[in-house]
């Protein structure tokens, strides 16, 4: 009996051991998997040892508002390749890539010949070239990569796409998959997952600064410094740069025809920086707020009338991005002005006045920022028939700057888009005496009919003498928004 016990304990020791060898195989077995597909995704090929140029698409039938597209092309398509792969990409600031481009793209496309010969001049063993043809209002993408030891296309996209696949990032995100799987480049899954999807934060910035360089080529210089103030992260310094670059006046030769040269490309370029400011600011600087949402009213029973008060009213509100336009320049004009060796040309540029017209204004200071606006409302019943109109004014008075030279260079401060509005009161909306109780039926309500400026000023086109730059036309202008105070915040909490 001792022996058969002895002989079952035996047993079941041996059944533990190989039960806990199996779990332990089985556990070791699952692993295995997981170590070669971190081990496979630590090998992925990503082209270390290539180097790869990636030129400006060149463009068919394309507006010249839209040409933005094709610097935003390449500065994506480079990124995106920087980011995915190991290549070593050569940007559009490399200076070999820039001399070659320059040299080599004078037809309007890249020939076989020219793509090897950029290789050489740049020392890229690969080439990305491209075209953008317009057609209605799709566009027609052609890319291609060369492999210039052998002239081979490597890899290659046709495609058509959109005006919103190009500008929401789609487009981009596409190419770049595709031109990167042509070339054999692996992706992990995550990597995969980041190539679906759009960095929109990252990629309005690469637009932006893409439409502010274009902007600047066709000398519309104020949409160039929007499109430049909204750039952030990485294309911020180079944004800086190109406002710097675009509002700079640094000069020296010892040569009078270059100084000469250079002194009337200032007077013209500063004559339409300011044609554009004064535009710009008349049309975009104030926005109109209201709130008729509290209504009070009292009977007369001896007028046989009825008064109604509309609260907290209407009010004019500054527009942060259009004071930040304006800071931007006239702080850099003044650097300018107080700078004694730029007299000689200076005084040729004619200053911005903006705002509503004033005798006061015009003659004391040199920047004038006050804006007044007509409003005409209208008073209507339950039935929607008008009982009752009425015309108001309202205003902002903003920041004034002196001529004074004896006051040095003040520099204009933009405050927040929240100050600009705490800061102007509402004016409430009155009918005192104005309302019939004949024409009352069902609930009353205010409405704006139509909103227009007092007399803003307007310089004529760059002057043909001296005398001419002086003379201002009177136009008429409509705020930049009429908002309720509902569609305020929306508006504020959106942008």
């Amino acid at each position: 009996m001792k022996k058969f016990y002895l002989l079952f304990s035996l047993c079941l020791i041996l059944i533990s051991c190989s039960t806990t060898t199996q779990i332990k195989k089985e556990s070791t077995n699952s692993e295995i998997p997981l170590k070669k597909e971190n081990k496979v995704s630590k090998n992925l090929y990503k082209g270390k040892d290539l180097v790869i140029a990636v030129t400006i698409p060149q463009g068919r039938d394309i507006d010249q508002k839209e040409l933005w597209i094709l610097q935003y092309l390449q500065d994506s398509i480079t990124g995106k390749f920087a980011k995915y792969s190991k290549m070593t990409v050569l940007d559009r600031s490399n200076e070999k890539l820039i001399k070659a481009e320059q040299e080599l793209s004078e037809t309007g496309f890249y020939s076989d010949e020219n793509v090897v010969q950029l290789g050489l001049m740049t020392n890229a063993s690969l080439v990305t070239v491209g075209s953008i043809q317009k057609i209605g209002m799709i566009y027609e993408i052609n890319f291609r990569i060369n492999d210039i030891a052998t002239n081979e296309i490597k890899s290659s996209l046709s495609n058509r796409y959109t005006y919103s696949e190009i500008e929401n990032g789609k487009a981009v995100n596409d190419i770049t998959m595709n031109l990167l799987e042509g070339l054999k480049i692996e992706f992990s899954d995550g990597e995969k997952l980041s190539l679906s999807t759009v960095n929109e934060k990252e990629d309005s910035s690469i637009q932006n600064l893409a439409k502010g360089a274009n902007a600047e080529k066709g000398k519309d210089y104020i949409s160039a410094l929007i499109a430049y103030s909204k750039v952030e992260g990485l294309q911020k310094i180079e944004a800086e740069s190109n406002i710097h670059s675009l509002l700079g006046c640094t000069f020296d030769s010892s040569s009078i025809q270059n100084r000469v040269s250079y002194y009337k490309e200032q007077i013209e370029k500063w004559n339409t920086i300011f044609d554009q400011l004064e535009k710009y600011m008349n049309e975009n600087a104030i926005y109109i707020v209201y709130d008729f949402s509290v209504v009070q009213d009292e009977i007369d029973m001896h007028h046989n009338s009825v008064d109604f008060e509309f609260s907290p009213g209407i009010k004019c509100v500054a527009n942060k991005t259009a004071m930040d336009v304006f800071a931007t320049v006239i702080n850099e004009w003044r650097k300018i002005y107080y700078n004694k060796e730029n007299d000689i040309w200076r005084k040729e540029v004619s200053e911005p006045r903006c705002g509503t017209l004033s005798s006061y204004a015009s003659r004391v200071y040199a920047y004038n920022l006050y804006y007044q606006y007509s409003v005409s409302l209208i008073l209507e019943n339950g039935n929607g028939d008008v009982i009752n109109k009425k015309n108001i004014d309202v205003s902002f008075n903003g920041e004034q700057f002196y001529y004074d030279d004896s006051r040095g260079f003040m520099e204009v401060e933009v405050k927040s888009q929240k100050k600009y509005f705490e800061e102007n009161d509402f004016k409430g909306i009155r009918f005192y005496r104005e309302v019939s109780l004949d024409d009352i039926v069902g609930d009353i309500s205010l409405k704006i009919k139509s909103i227009t400026s007092h007399k803003c000023s307007e310089r004529s086109p760059l002057p043909k003498d001296r005398w001419e730059k002086w003379e201002r036309k009177v136009v008429y202008r409509e705020p930049a928004g009429i908002f309720s105070i509902d569609e305020w915040n929306e508006f504020v909490n959106n942008n």
